[in-house]
């Protein structure tokens, strides 16, 4: 399932959903001109404002290095094999220390419309396992802050 969306239209759709994950593929303007887009898991926190997104990628190697002197750290790396994802073409991982807590209208404003938006999954059809892999490792990350782990276990308290 492909959903090719608009800024416009990503940031009604978030702010009237209820809580849910979600996968959106796009390039973030935030990050260097040259950087690709990439995969990020897109977690609504249902209060009609705001969402979380941890950004998907295969360069593990870099992420080993500059985890490998902070205890816990490279346990909040969840791995992505692809076989679980059909869109995922190569072994990744989520990089959970680094959940970005943004509004909608910030998230419209970080893609870049050259590239656009596509979403290619929703909540219904992402594995429960996986979820709750990425919710565990963002709470047992050293680096995310204490209130970044209080909002989402407010909202997801079962994980």
């Amino acid at each position: 399932m492909d959903l090719h969306l608009s800024t416009d239209y990503i940031t009604k759709l978030y702010a009237g959903k209820t809580s849910g994950f979600s996968i959106c593929y796009f390039k973030n303007k935030q990050h260097a001109v040259d950087a690709p887009p990439h995969f990020h898991i897109v977690i609504s926190l249902g209060n009609g404002e705001s969402m979380v997104l941890c950004m998907i990628t295969s360069q593990m190697a870099k992420l080993e290095r500059l985890y490998s002197n902070m205890p816990g750290a490279l346990d909040s790396l969840v791995p992505l094999d692809p076989s679980k994802l059909p869109f995922i073409t190569r072994t990744c991982v989520i990089n959970c220390n680094l959940p970005t807590p943004i509004s909608y209208k910030e998230f419209a404003n970080i893609i870049d419309q050259t590239v656009g938006i596509t979403c290619k999954a929703t909540d219904v059809s992402i594995d429960n396992q996986l979820k709750s892999d990425i919710l565990s490792a963002i709470y047992r990350s050293p680096i995310v802050s204490k209130r970044t782990k209080d909002l989402l276990r407010s909202i997801y308290p079962d994980y």
